[in-house]
Formats: structure tokens, sequence, C-alpha cells
């Protein structure tokens, strides 16, 4: 320990002790890398995406419009369409939904790909013989408990996966009581110590 200098030199087991407690403070991603998203329902101006432990609500009158758009693009263009994808971009609670619908261009009718790119902004892919159409919402998520289940909900058979991108990150608020008490207590043992300045 190093007197009248005008330095604070902690303990060993001090300095470890905070370095624990500073690590263990950042909270981790809440959501997981993926999920099934079980149940499905829409009204008039929400949709909410049901898995078994998370339910996605995404509102808004846009949200509905959406989601008929897309509902006209499958009926108009199901037969050509290969396959989707759908991701969710996390922070905190907030959810930015981003649903991709793959398009054949070899199964189009003359006019489809124009009707496409024009309506729906579809976009080429790596594959020359594809196309996209993405749609976006931005929405929240919850515990799928704090929801309630009722006739509304569609079953999907099968569930849809989605990928989910949790950029949460921050102090856990839990630790935080702990986190306080801990700068005056190394202000009061410095002082303690050596010179306090």
């Amino acid at each position: 320990m190093l007197k009248g200098t005008g330095r604070l030199v902690l303990p060993a087991g001090v300095l470890l002790a905070l370095l624990m407690l500073i690590g263990c403070s950042v909270s981790s991603p809440r959501l997981p890398k993926t999920e099934k998203i079980v149940y499905f329902k829409a009204g008039d101006n929400f949709l909410l995406a049901r898995g078994d432990k998370y339910t996605y609500s995404f509102s808004g009158a846009s949200t509905r419009s959406l989601y008929d758009r897309w509902l006209i693009l499958k009926r108009d263009y199901g037969d050509a369409v290969r396959g989707m994808t759908v991701n969710f971009e996390a922070n905190d609670d907030k959810v930015n939904a981003q649903y991709n619908t793959f398009i054949r261009v070899d199964r189009l009718k003359p006019g489809q790909r124009e009707t496409l790119q024009r309506d729906y902004g579809a976009q080429p892919t790596a594959n020359s013989q594809e196309l996209v159409v993405t749609f976006q919402a931005s929405g929240y998520s919850g515990l799928s408990r704090n929801y309630i289940m009722d006739d509304g909900y569609v079953k999907l058979d099968p569930p849809i996966t989605v990928t989910i991108n949790d950029k949460t990150r921050g102090v856990n608020p839990l630790w935080i009581p702990l986190m306080i008490p801990a700068f005056p207590f190394i202000m009061a043992y410095g002082c303690a110590t050596g010179r306090c300045i």
C-alpha cells in the first residue's frame, strides 16, 4: 500500500471482486436464437405471433395492411413461392420483424415479374432465377403467459421457425443495488489507509 502519494492502491481481493461484479452486470440476450411460432392472431390493427415462451405483438394501422398485402401476394403468386424466412431483430422488448418471401422467376406468368417489382418492391437475390419480397413490422416481445389465449388464435401447422438476433445489452437491474455501495466503500478505504484526495 502506498501512503502519502495521492494514489489509491486497492488490495488484489477488492480489485478482483470489483472486476467480477462489473463483468456480471452486463446482461445477456433475453430471447432465444430461434423460436417456433405455434399460434398466430390477426386483428384490425394488430398481429400476434405466439411461441411456447414468448409472444411478439405488432400493432398500428399499417400492420394489418401489410398482412393483407401478404395474403394477396400468397393468393396471386402462391404457385411460384419457393419458401420464406422470418427474422426478428430485438433490443430489450422492442422487435423489428422482417418476413422474406422467395419467388421463382421461372414459374411466373408474363408480366408478373414487373408487377412484383412495381407493387411489392421485389428484389433479385444472388440466384438469378429468384426474387425476394420483404415485409417489415415493428413491435414488442413479452412472455406468452402474459397474453390471454383465446379462439382468435390460429394454430400453425407446421410451426414457423423464426431466427432472432437479440442485441440486448446493458446493466442488469438486479446488480444495481450491489454496485452502488461499492464506490463509497472504496473511497472510505482509500481515505483510511492513505491520503484522501
